[in-house]
């Protein structure tokens, strides 16, 4: 365990880098990767990410193997119908609270997407304006 979690942590292979980056991880937390300010902190035993950038990730709790990368990627996220998503991107997904197997890719890729599965967007500012299911 490489990171400075408050809570008792059994799981292995956890690696994070930056303030308050994976606070809260406990239990069986196990091979999250995450780097950045507040990258992941509020992931409990969620497991499987890789999440880069400031703020990316930071609601999640048990979410599992998503993929954030960019600074605010995927900052909604806080249900485990999200499992599987990938985002990246400056504001990628931002909106993301549920919606499982979706990528999005480019700079504020798929913003306004907040339950949608199963989508693939990719492209600066590519579905901006897109909500809900897809």
């Amino acid at each position: 365990m490489y990171c400075n979690s408050s809570d008792p942590l059994d799981g292995d292979n956890n690696t994070c880098v930056g303030v308050e980056s994976g606070k809260d991880l406990e239990g069986t937390a196990q091979n999250n990767t995450l780097i950045g300010k507040s990258a992941g902190a509020n992931i409990s035993t969620g497991y499987g990410h890789i999440v880069i950038g400031s703020g990316a990730g930071d609601t999640m709790t048990t979410t599992i193997r998503t993929t954030l990368i960019g600074s605010s990627a995927g900052t909604a996220i806080n249900s485990t119908d999200a499992d599987g998503t990938v985002a990246v991107g400056y504001a990628a997904g931002i909106a993301l609270t549920e919606g499982q197997y979706n990528t999005l890719v480019g700079y504020r890729a798929g913003t306004a997407i907040d339950t949608s599965d199963n989508t693939t967007i990719m492209g600066y500012d590519a579905g901006l304006n897109i909500t809900g299911a897809v």
